[in-house]
């Protein structure tokens, strides 16, 4: 057994030795038998959070109305969560009630899909009661038991089905496939952020194509806040291999695709809860990207765009337009190495050197002032020294 699991046995140990039962669960364990790498691991055991309290002295309550405890061993935390039943769902999304169990199958029973329904003890022994591994082995995405119950129990899920096809290039068997166009609605339910969080899960697999294509078959993307009537762009982004792609720079591609305004896009992105920072960063990777498509770069542009910026664009552009141009790159990482400024911060003179100078009280003409100096240095007519700033100034006829 290799890591992380290996520094995880004597976690399990010491839950056996105190008389409960304790297995490696999820996704991890789907990872391990898939040999993709492994990043965190999730404990399952019949020992209640109470219970686990009394054999770890250090531990967290996380979640602990759930029966998720955070414990700390050896400088490692792992979370623990107890066998668990659940109620009815509320909302689409979350259990009436949990009740804590002894049985591991029982547990594995709620669970979304078989390929994350499959436990393992620490001896690398799989638990494995609703044939997770031969849907590993199949490379099919099923769910545990009726595909329409698990859906409308967590409406989620649907998308977790698509998003995971993205990541492993596993295929749904028909009647997940048909769950989901069956319950499709019921993802209105979700809350806008955790749909936004599984897109981004979704961009981010090396299957994304088919992911997005899954998407538009299935009709979920109608349920998606501003996707509605995005099907077009959905399916020309498929279409590309975006997968070498950043999240927010497939994000820009996708945007452009659109061939919408600045305020469409940023609304979009605004309904999606996306941060501040990132719709802004979407949306001027967007604006320089309809800029590429028309012009090459010069000095002016990648100065206003910025460098990294002005990087990201070209990558995107290039691989829009289905060819790799190492003159353009080569241009534009020239043109980069030559700029004597990347901002206005760097200009070695402010307003007030400007007010003193010329001997005038402040106002619109001291940035329009800076402005042309900012434009002098940048084209190398004047170099970024407080001196010869000053006489440039004070012999030129300037409003």
């Amino acid at each position: 057994m290799k890591e992380p699991f290996k520094s995880a046995i004597p976690v399990l140990e010491l839950i056996e030795k105190a008389g409960f039962k304790a297995y490696f669960v999820g996704g991890s364990v789907r990872d391990y038998l898939l040999g993709l790498p492994i990043n965190d691991i999730d404990i399952a055991s019949s020992a209640t959070p109470s219970e686990i309290k009394e054999i770890f002295p250090k531990t967290i309550d996380l979640g602990i109305e759930h029966g998720t405890v955070m414990v700390l061993y050896k400088n490692q935390s792992y979370e623990i969560t107890t066998f668990r039943s659940e109620s009815d769902y509320v909302d689409y999304r979350r259990p009436a009630q949990v009740t804590f169990i002894r049985s591991i199958e029982e547990d594995l029973a709620r669970r979304d899909f078989t390929m994350n329904a499959v436990a393992m003890n620490r001896f690398g022994e799989i638990f494995d009661p609703f044939k997770g591994k031969k849907d590993i082995d199949a490379k099919t995405i099923r769910t545990v038991g009726n595909s329409s119950e698990r859906f409308s129990e967590d409406a989620l899920r649907m998308l977790r089905g698509i998003r995971f096809v993205s990541k492993l290039g596993f295929l749904l068997d028909k009647d997940t496939y048909q769950g989901i166009k069956h319950n499709k609605h019921l993802l209105e339910h979700i809350a806008v952020e955790r749909i936004a969080s599984e897109l981004d899960k979704l961009l981010h697999g090396d299957y994304t194509s088919s992911g997005i294509q899954l998407l538009v078959e299935t009709e979920l993307y109608h349920y998606i806040t501003g996707l509605q009537d995005k099907k077009t762009a959905l399916l020309e982004l498929s279409a590309l291999p975006i997968q070498s792609l950043l999240i927010d720079e497939k994000w820009a591609l996708f945007s452009h695709l659109l061939q919408k305004g600045e305020k469409e896009i940023k609304r979009f992105f605004i309904g999606l809860r996306f941060s501040n920072k990132r719709v802004q960063n979407i949306v001027n990777m967007t604006r320089w990207l309809k800029e590429r498509s028309i012009n090459s770069w010069s000095i002016e542009s990648v100065y206003a765009s910025g460098k990294e910026t002005a990087l990201q664009v070209e990558k995107i552009y290039q691989l829009y337009d289905n060819q790799v141009d190492p003159l353009a790159l080569d241009k534009l990482q020239a043109i980069i190495e030559v700029l004597p400024i990347h901002s206005l911060s760097d200009v070695k003179v402010s307003g007030s050197d400007l007010i003193q100078w010329k001997h005038k009280k402040a106002g619109p003409w001291v940035k329009a002032v800076l402005k042309e100096i900012e434009m002098e240095i940048l084209h190398g007519r004047l170099e970024n020294n407080n001196e010869d700033i000053k006489e440039w100034v004070t012999r030129c006829s300037l409003n």
